[in-house]
């Protein structure tokens, strides 16, 4: 399954050196930020022969392969970042996004347990997690995940939305209206599913 255009809502981020980069890399780094992923590719190419130990360009160029739908190379380069820099959390993020979008949900959920025991505060790995949780009806599982997601950031829809969905899924009707009417109240535009909708007397725009 080829990933979305972009890197909006999945969490992924470009990482910076802690050092002066190289040209090639401050050019691959610009290019993916304007999304052309090509380019960025070539760039971190031509860097890396010149700074093969360097994680952090690997880790950039694995971005842009996910981006254009090439998960061989980004775990390739994944392993490779990870092999010179093993605490690379946002790595194992790509790793876990590569198996989710293949719909290998228990790699997932290692590659997304690593990511969170590394970094605490990777918002979009928990929403990923929460939403795996979701769909392998481990809802318990799913609630604290989401519930991390909107301390992290509570000005968000979609983890209320989804954290509703798991009440729901246990019974708690009350406990997945209160998140549902939060969704909404934080973007009226969100796409509330169907029996939400019902729930809180929300017409969708199509049935305006």
């Amino acid at each position: 399954m080829k990933p979305m255009p972009g890197t909006a809502g999945i969490g992924l981020v470009l990482l910076v050196l802690n050092c002066v980069p190289s040209g090639y890399f401050q050019l691959g780094y610009h290019a993916n930020r304007e999304r052309r992923f090509d380019d960025a590719i070539r760039y971190y190419s031509l860097h890396l022969k010149e700074h093969s130990d360097d994680a952090v360009a690997y880790h950039n160029r694995a971005l842009a392969y996910f981006c254009k739908g090439d998960f061989n190379s980004t775990l390739s380069d994944c392993e490779q970042a990870l092999k010179l820099k093993p605490d690379l959390a946002q790595a194992y993020h790509l790793c876990g996004l590569v198996s989710y979008y293949r719909r290998d949900y228990e790699a997932a959920l290692a590659h997304f347990n690593k990511a969170t025991e590394l970094k605490v505060d990777l918002v979009e790995t928990y929403r990923y997690r929460g939403r795996i949780y979701l769909t392998l009806g481990r809802h318990e599982l799913a609630i604290s995940d989401f519930s991390k997601a909107i301390v992290l950031r509570p000005g968000e829809a979609e983890a209320y939305d989804f954290r509703g969905e798991a009440h729901y899924g246990l019974g708690r009707e009350e406990r997945a209206i209160e998140d549902w009417r939060k969704a909404h109240e934080l973007n009226p535009l969100y796409p509330i599913r169907p029996d939400a909708r019902k729930l809180l007397g929300i017409k969708a725009a199509n049935e305006e």
